[in-house]
Parts: C-alpha cells; structure tokens; sequence
C-alpha cells in the first residue's frame, strides 16, 4: 500500500451480512438521503432567486473602513483565481489519482449542503458576515420554518463558493499530511488514538482560521457566552461550540473519511458501492456523503441554536457596526427580537 497516497485504515470484510443490510447498504440509503436534501436545497434556492429578497444588502450608516475593504476584496480575489486554479488541478489528475477524486466527492457532497448556511441563527442571531462582501442577501426566509425578521446574514457568494471548493479541500489536504506525520512519528499509535489527534488538529486550525478572518474584519461573532468563548467582548470573540461543533464536529467527521480511507480512494462509507454499476458509482458517492453532511449539519445547526440562548456578551454598535449587523434584531443598536 502506498504512503504517498492516505493513511488507510485496515479492515475485514464481512461475510454475515444480513438480509436487509445486503439489500440496503448504507451507502445506498444515504444517497437516496442526499437526494432528497439536494431536491430541498434545489427548491429553496430556486424561490430565493426569483424572490424580492434577492438584492444585494447594503453596508448601511457606517463606512467600511479602507483595511477591511481591502481585506475583503482580496479574499474575494483568492476565491475566484483559487478555486479555478484548484478544479484546473483536480479535472487534470482526477482518472490518475484516487486522492484527488475522494477530494472531488468532498467538494460534491459539501455543496449539498449550502441551503443549511444560515442555519446557526435560526432562533437567535449570533453570526453574521460583512456585506462589503459581493452578496445578493441571503435565502434564510426561503428555508421551511424560518421566523420572518428584519435583516438577515448576507452570503458572500464568492468567498461561500471557496469555502466549500477551496478552503474545506485544502484544509482536508493539510491534515491528510499532518496525520502522515504523526503515523510515521508514533508508528505503534492505534486507530482510536489517532482520530483523537485528528480531531485536535480540526479544531486548532478552525480555531487559527476563523481568527484571522474575524481579525481581517470579513465576518463577526456578535454573540457569545461569557464563560464558553475566547477573546470574549472583543472582535476576535468566538464561540467555543463553533470550534467543537464545526472545526471538530463537521469537518472531524469528513477528515476521519478522508484520512482513514483505502487506498484505492474509498471511504468507510462507500462500503457496497461495489454493487452500484462503474458508471453510477460517484455520483451516489456524492449524494450518500451529501446525505450523511446534510444530517451532521442539521445537528450542528441544532446545537449551536441551543447554545445561542446562552450567549449573553454582544459586541457594542463600534465593534459590530451597521455592515455586520445587517439590520438583524437584538445585535448592537438594532431593536430587540420579538
């Protein structure tokens, strides 16, 4: 087996199949999940732009200042020249390398998933980005069950588009070399003790992540509990349920796929994908690891939503100003919710 390409997890075949699970494998099940969020994601998406709150929001009273403006636009610039840059490499070595298709599923299934975004301020706001950012607003009021608010959290089209076609993919890549390092250092080092590592490691660099793009003034936790965030009451303040939920919740869940899978590119959860014709085989791939996101997501969503009502440390109207807050209620200056 080679090193260069993952460091594969050893496993047995089994023989003892049940009847259902021979008829039904996971993988099957999970597709036919991430076809239904994909059809959700497609309808809710669909009325968003042909809605009256597809607009780009207004930064509103307050000047972006020149530094964060200037911060903005460059990641903006990254966005779009990375992510080309990135599928160039991916279309070039995609039949050649089993890494860089298991990449492209990551990409796949993750963008299943956009509709969920706004998710984290559902019954609370607690986040939000600038609208410096190119937006056209936001499809929150599109999602089923959304309260009707004032304002909402404007999507940064493209750096939202990098996030899941760049950042995630990158971010994937770095721990797979991370995790080779460790593999090789502590060769005696059992699967469960790595995916501890591994789950550090997610966290660390959400942690370093998001802290420099709060520093860079591209979006803001306005919201966060006194005794469970860092730099609290500054603009650096983060959540540390963020860095659980996501750093070491969402994207722990795709590295430990990613990291621990065969050689031959597949994951744990493609197991019966042998079944399914050459042809079909990655896009149910997508559509099963879409599924599995799309309900990870839906409970990352539903904690933070819990924690939200605990966050009692807002930003001042200087810290978060009118192009963070984007008319939301309860932040800054902004009326309360109701």
């Amino acid at each position: 087996m080679s090193e260069r390409s993952t460091i594969a997890a050893t496993s047995s075949s089994d023989t003892t199949d049940s009847p259902i699970r021979s008829r039904f494998p996971v993988v099957l099940v999970l597709a036919v999940a991430g076809s239904l969020f994909g059809v959700v994601q497609l309808a809710i998406l669909g009325q968003w732009v042909f809605s009256d709150r597809f607009y780009a929001y207004p930064t509103g009273a307050d000047a972006v200042p020149g530094w964060d403006l200037a911060w903005t636009r460059t990641w903006e610039v990254i966005s779009v020249v990375g992510s080309v840059a990135f599928v160039v490499w991916m279309s070039r070595r995609y039949k050649t390398d089993a890494t860089v298709k298991t990449i492209a599923i990551i990409v796949g299934a993750w963008m299943l998933t956009a509709w969920q975004d706004p998710g984290v301020n559902l019954t609370r706001p607690v986040f939000s980005y600038s609208s410096a950012f190119l937006n056209m607003g936001t499809w929150d009021q599109q999602v089923p069950g959304w309260p009707h608010r004032a304002g909402g959290n404007p999507q940064p089209i493209l750096f939202w588009i990098a996030t899941y076609l760049l950042f995630v993919p990158l971010v994937m890549l770095n721990t797979q070399a991370i995790m080779g390092w460790v593999r090789r250092r502590f060769p005696t080092l059992r699967i469960a003790a790595l995916a501890a590592i591994l789950f550090v490691v997610m966290a660390v660099q959400d942690i370093l992540i998001e802290e420099l793009w709060l520093w860079q003034g591209l979006y803001r936790y306005v919201r966060v509990p006194e005794n469970f965030s860092i730099f609290t009451g500054t603009i650096l303040q983060m959540p540390l349920y963020e860095v659980l939920f996501w750093g070491g919740g969402m994207t722990a869940l795709v590295g430990l796929l990613f990291v621990f899978r065969q050689s031959d590119g597949t994951m744990a959860l493609d197991k019966g994908i042998e079944r399914v014709p050459a042809k079909y085989r990655t896009p149910v791939r997508v559509l099963a690891l879409g599924g599995l996101l799309n309900i990870a997501f839906l409970l990352f969503n539903f904690g933070y939503n819990v924690n939200n009502h605990f966050a009692d440390v807002n930003l001042s109207p200087e810290q978060a100003p009118s192009y963070v807050t984007n008319d939301m209620c309860g932040l800054a200056a902004n009326p309360p919710c109701v």
